[in-house]
């Protein structure tokens, strides 16, 4: 291993010492393995069992953005979305549900920002009848 590969190494591993893995509220799907700050882990979580919560008497959260975007079966929609982003979809259908509000994707790079996008694209047309505009 050259030196700066070595350099590299060293850096993503002082990197993941400040990171903790993702809690994912969606019990559907692939995760993307995706990490939260260790200062942003506990209120990452609580924000995931409360959506947890909000969508159990839905079938879950999975379940919930399965049927709100009109998806058949789980295969397709699992294909299509990760557990990530079924949790960012979940997140903005409530506020616009249920507090008339939008939501910024402030995700990582890779995480899927443009397919939380395409979700809600979906959700517009198929659930709301209507065309969003961007």
């Amino acid at each position: 291993m050259n030196e700066n590969m070595e350099n590299q190494e060293k850096i993503r591993l002082e990197e993941l010492k400040n990171q903790l893995p993702y809690y994912p509220a969606s019990e559907s799907c692939q995760p993307l393995d995706s990490v939260v700050p260790k200062t942003l882990a506990i209120e990452q979580k609580n924000f995931a069992l409360q959506l947890k919560e909000i969508y159990e008497k839905e079938g879950g959260v999975a379940n919930f953005v399965m049927n709100r975007l009109q998806y058949k079966d789980i295969d397709s929609f699992c294909r299509a979305f990760s557990k990530e982003q079924i949790d960012g979809i979940a997140a903005a259908i409530y506020n616009f549900e249920n507090r008339n509000f939008g939501l910024i994707i402030a995700d990582q790079t890779g995480l899927g920002k443009g397919r939380i996008i395409a979700g809600l694209i979906r959700y517009s047309l198929v659930h709301l009848k209507k065309k969003p505009a961007f």
